[in-house]
């Protein structure tokens, strides 16, 4: 994994042929309930996406289709003992490739790392990527922070992890992975909670007055934020 040091700023777009647009969905959690987005973020966000990713009519209200520059998400939850999380950042290393690992007490849910990655490719694409690579620009995304440092420090497995989302950002054999890790699939880690939910500054007010999927949608606006943060 890239240390913290890589905070500093840059602007270097990805080079080289772009491949055949596939299929993803869920950028940002425009729905028709009026809590989704403020009026001001709704303005920005309509306005990025038809002026930088896709032309005006291309989306719509909770759906978004836009091209992942590097091929499909493939996103696992799983569980393992608790062990040096040093050993298995190693173990990611030598793996290579857009792979990252993460503390899934901290995931509320797919979709929060789906529209994290698709926010990510997109920053990396135009060239408004803050981290050098895909695998941090998107923990910076899924953590709904300003510096890396500090979305490693939230969204990065710590020794006492066991519970673990394990994302192949431009897809793969992710029972590969999990058997380098030394860890079982389970799918039901990543479930959205009102724990996690209160790590990206959801109150229980806010909880008690949504539905389930409501409160997910909070989350999503957190990422979509990253983009006014940076």
């Amino acid at each position: 994994m890239v240390r913290p040091r890589e905070a500093a700023a840059n602007t270097v777009a990805v080079e080289g042929p772009v491949p055949a647009p596939v299929p993803c969905r869920l950028v940002v959690p425009v729905r028709s309930q009026p809590h989704a987005l403020s009026p001001v973020v709704r303005v920005h966000l309509v306005q990025l996406l038809e002026s930088h990713v896709a032309p005006p009519g291309a989306w719509s209200p909770g759906v978004f289709t836009a091209a992942l520059v590097r091929g499909p998400v493939e996103i696992v939850g799983a569980r393992g003992a608790a062990s040096s999380a040093e050993d298995r950042l190693a173990v990611v290393r030598r793996l290579g490739g857009d792979l990252q690992i993460l503390d899934a007490r901290f995931v509320c849910g797919r979709d929060h790392l789906v529209s994290a990655a698709e926010h990510a490719e997109r920053a990396m694409r135009e060239g408004m990527n803050v981290a050098k690579s895909l695998a941090v620009e998107f923990v910076l995304y899924a953590s709904g922070e300003r510096q890396i440092a500090e979305a490693l420090t939230k969204m990065g497995i710590r020794d006492e992890t066991t519970e673990f989302a394990v994302v192949l950002l431009g897809g793969g054999d992710a029972a590969a992975v999990l058997h380098a890790l030394g860890l079982t699939r389970d799918d039901a880690v990543l479930a959205s909670s009102r724990q996690k939910l209160a790590a990206f500054g959801i109150t229980d007010v806010e909880i008690g007055s949504l539905s389930e999927e409501q409160a997910a949608d909070l989350v999503l606006e957190r990422v979509a934020l990253v983009d006014v943060l940076k």
